[in-house]
């Protein structure tokens, strides 16, 4: 009984024992129950006896059972089958007889046909028991019916009758030639004769039939005789029946222990001019022979090979009473590598875009894993067949390391290098190589020796950028340990690099401001704006203008002669340090300690450093600021009355020398104001 659930007429049924296939199914209104029935066949039960029902039609989805019911038997079980035979003319024929099973009274037919098809079947008058006995060679089988009318045919068996015959034999499979030590060998009895045959294997330790021993339990149409030890064995069967007997012809396995065989050093190569080859067997007094032409000649091998052409050898070694050795194959390929080429320019490489192979380089691989090669060099190494030019150019970078491509998403290796003419600022993109909880096991990015960024602790990739790089040097990527320092694998997702000429720096209409650069900058040729470091002797401060390169994130005072955005030039070499007292900081930077200079004005207060009250202070990204003294002086100007700001700054009370005033009179008790000492300006506060 079923229930229609959706809405409109669908189409809703059953199957049985599986989904394929509707057995009874109706178009049935929505939320109309209905009966559908089936008569059960034999072929629809399970073969413990269960009955399974699955929903079914073209809108089974929509149908739901509402309940069902089960009624009929089984029919019949046949637990003995009949057994054909074969039989001698004149021989007696057994019976034919079927065990069953069922409800009710069983009852039994018997059926001659002609074949296993039951083609042409007909019920044989009278054989209706259990047992039935042929009276002449065919096909037979019978029906069984149980108290509710439902059958079931047993097997077709065959009875066949022949003229008796004596035996004949036939061994095969004893092979040609000599057999290694423990190769499996199987002997086999090919046997004629009526009634069957009985069979019986032999051993022997001659090539005769005289003196021999049955081998126990060794009765069947095949024998595997042990190849475990070295020696000649020999064996034979014999065929028996009512009619005669045959013997086999003796045969003959011959068992050796074979030759070890050669191992190549190294085994298969890439080489650039020339490759040397060794040849060694560990089976003692063998020789060993070689060949270069697919074994069409051999040569005795008698010191180390050398190839400077691609070339493929094989080897064998032999020795006396033993078997010839399997051959050995090498191949060594003379390879033209591409070069190192530089970069010029822009240039990425992407790891997802690489390609679908991993390429995993071994001690025993050319290149090795700790050789350093150029990554292109792969597909002459026979490593992949070609690299995505979606990728970037990998001629232009050197790897190392057990892998140069993992996964085919990253690079995991020892480092990655690659050769700029052009001075320029990475952006790398990389994770660690498994998930991490001990803190130590942090690793960092390390371009040219220094750590960038927090570091990794798992495999989620990050990127750090705005690394400077030189002109016309090796730059170097690798990871680091946290732990120890030591060098340890990164996943290298991408490298972007950029060149870089420029950079700029905005000054407000004070015209004064402090500047640090995360990239080395040169000074001295930029209208309009003069960059200026710091020295500092006891309370006594001067500014003395800087021209040429300074280093990256060296703290610089600028003077500008008008409020905007100047464009200053990047150096492409990396600097000498300088001697100055501005401490720079290329990001917000929080300053511990009793109070620094930074740079300030507003409204009511002149441009000038002005000590910071808090001892905790947080300077903004790429500014400077002055380390404070121990004495209590709180600010240091910067006065457009002065001609330059080269100026010495001092407390009146710390100049020990001669003082005059801008009109070369000396002053006595100086006030505050501008004056000379010693041949220099100075601002006495």
């Amino acid at each position: 009984m079923y229930n229609q659930s959706s809405s409109g007429t669908k189409e809703i049924g059953y199957t049985l024992k599986s989904t394929s296939g509707n057995v009874a199914k109706q178009n049935v209104a929505k939320q109309t129950v209905v009966n559908i029935s089936y008569t059960l066949q034999a072929a629809d039960i399970e073969d413990d006896g269960s009955i399974k029902i699955y929903r079914g039609g073209s809108a089974s989805s929509d149908a739901r059972f509402y309940s069902f019911s089960v009624s009929g038997t089984r029919g019949p079980s046949i637990s003995t089958q009949p057994v054909g035979a074969s039989y001698v003319s004149g021989a007696t024929i057994n019976p034919l007889t079927v065990e069953a099973t069922g409800t009710g009274t069983l009852t039994y037919q018997w059926y001659s046909c002609e074949d296993a098809d039951k083609t042409n079947a007909a019920a044989i008058d009278g054989a209706t028991s259990i047992s039935y006995t042929p009276t002449a060679a065919g096909f037979y089988y019978v029906t069984v019916t149980d108290g509710n009318n439902v059958s079931v045919d047993s097997n077709v068996v065959e009875i066949t009758v022949s003229a008796a015959a004596a035996p004949t034999i036939n061994v095969s499979g004893a092979p040609d030639s000599n057999v290694k030590v423990g190769t499996e060998v199987t002997l086999t009895a090919t046997v004629t004769g009526v009634p069957v045959p009985t069979l019986q294997w032999y051993s022997n330790t001659t090539a005769s039939t005289t003196g021999s021993t049955a081998i126990a339990g060794a009765t069947s149409e095949t024998y595997a005789p042990s190849t475990d030890a070295v020696g000649t064995y020999y064996y034979y069967a014999v065929a028996t029946n009512s009619e005669g007997e045959a013997t086999s012809a003796v045969q003959t396995i011959v068992v050796k222990e074979q030759v070890a065989t050669p191992a190549f050093t190294p085994n298969g190569a890439y080489f650039e001019t020339s490759q040397e080859v060794t040849l060694a067997c560990t089976t003692t007094g063998a020789t060993i022979k070689y060949s270069t032409d697919n074994g069409a000649t051999w040569t005795d091998y008698t010191t180390a090979l050398n190839f400077s052409e691609t070339t493929t050898v094989q080897a064998k070694a032999t020795k006396d009473d033993y078997i010839d050795s399997e051959v050995a194959t090498a191949t060594f390929n003379k390879v033209t590598l591409d070069a190192w080429t530089n970069v010029t320019g822009a240039a990425t490489w992407d790891w997802s875009k690489f390609g679908t192979k991993e390429i995993k380089l071994t001690d025993s691989t050319t290149p090795k894993k700790n050789d350093e090669f150029v990554l292109s060099n792969v597909v002459n190494y026979g490593y992949c067949s070609s690299i995505s030019s979606e990728f970037g150019d990998a001629q232009a970078l050197k790897v190392s390391g057990e892998y140069a491509v993992r996964d085919t998403k990253y690079f995991q290796g020892g480092f990655v290098k690659f050769h700029p003419t052009v001075a320029g600022k990475l952006s790398v993109t990389y994770s660690n190589t498994g998930g991490r909880t001990n803190e130590d096991d942090r690793r960092f990015l390390n371009v040219n020796g220094t750590d960038y960024g927090e570091g990794t602790m798992n495999t989620t990739a990050i990127t750090t950028s705005d690394i400077y790089v030189p002109a016309n040097n090796d730059v170097t990527i690798k990871g680091t340990l946290k732990g120890d320092g030591s060098d340890q694998y990164l996943r290298i997702n991408k490298i972007e690099f950029t060149p870089l000429t420029e950079t700029t720096v905005a000054v407000s209409d004070k015209l004064y401001r402090t500047f640090a650069s995360k990239y080395p900058t040169t000074w001295g040729s930029i209208s309009g704006l003069t960059a200026y470091k710091a020295t500092v002797i006891g309370d006594n401060v001067t500014f003395e203008e800087v021209t040429g390169s300074v280093p990256a994130g060296e703290g610089l005072l600028l003077k500008a002669t008008e409020a905007k955005t100047y464009t200053v030039p990047v150096s492409s070499t990396l600097p000498d340090a300088i001697e100055n007292a501005l401490e720079g900081v290329t990001k917000d930077t929080t300053v511990e300690g009793a109070g620094i200079f930074v740079l300030y004005a507003d409204d009511t207060h002149p441009i000038g450093f002005y000590k910071t009250e808090a001892t905790s202070f947080t300077v903004g990204a790429n500014t400077a600021y002055l380390p404070a003294s121990t004495s209590a002086r709180t600010f240091i100007a910067l006065d457009e009355e002065t001609t330059g700001i080269d100026a010495l700054l001092m407390n009146s009370e710390k100049v020990n020398s001669e003082v005059y005033n801008l009109n070369g009179q000396r002053v006595m008790n100086p006030a505050k104001g501008l004056y000379l000492v010693n041949g220099k300006k100075v601002v006495i506060k």
